[in-house]
């Protein structure tokens, strides 16, 4: 870089910079607002998950409207909470909230979508170690024969000489 352009984009520290912020903060600004519509139920209660998304709504928008809010709170729900919400009838996040609160006993339940998931933390937990378990022994076994590999053309090249 040239001088001029060095000190209008670097501070003392030699970090980069624009418009007096930081090129982390930028990033840290806009991962925030491409995340907060996907922003998805996983394993909270609904509850706080509602509430999460409600402000992370608020923080990348000042000015929406609470059918807005609902909207996209209710987007991230599972599929058979959502179904059970009447949306329509709902006149704000408190009644959203009343909601979700009564369903909230439906989340200890189900706690899958899909015959293949995981029923609960413990056994995920467990699946974990046992899947580390596997991979270390896999890498220590490939480890173990290309030692063996090279042990081998060793004694081949010793052979020769």
């Amino acid at each position: 870089m040239t001088d001029d352009i060095s000190k209008i984009y670097l501070d003392e520290e030699q970090n980069l910079q624009f418009n007096d912020f930081y090129l982390e903060e930028i990033l840290a600004e806009t991962n925030s607002v491409e995340s907060t519509p996907t922003f998805k139920y996983q394993a909270a209660s609904l509850l706080e998950y509602a509430l999460k998304k409600e402000k992370l709504l608020l923080e990348v928008r000042k000015s929406i409207d609470t059918g807005t809010v609902i909207d996209l709170i209710a987007f991230g729900l599972p599929n058979y909470v959502a179904d059970k919400i009447n949306i329509v009838t709902l006149q704000g996040t408190e009644d959203l909230y009343n909601e979700l609160g009564k369903l909230e006993h439906f989340v200890g339940k189900n706690k899958y979508d899909k015959k293949d998931n995981i029923y609960s933390d413990n056994r995920s937990i467990k699946i974990e170690k046992e899947n580390h378990a596997k991979f270390v022994s896999a890498k220590k076994e490939g480890y173990l024969t290309m030692q063996r590999k090279i042990a081998g053309l060793k004694r081949k090249i010793e052979k020769q000489f």
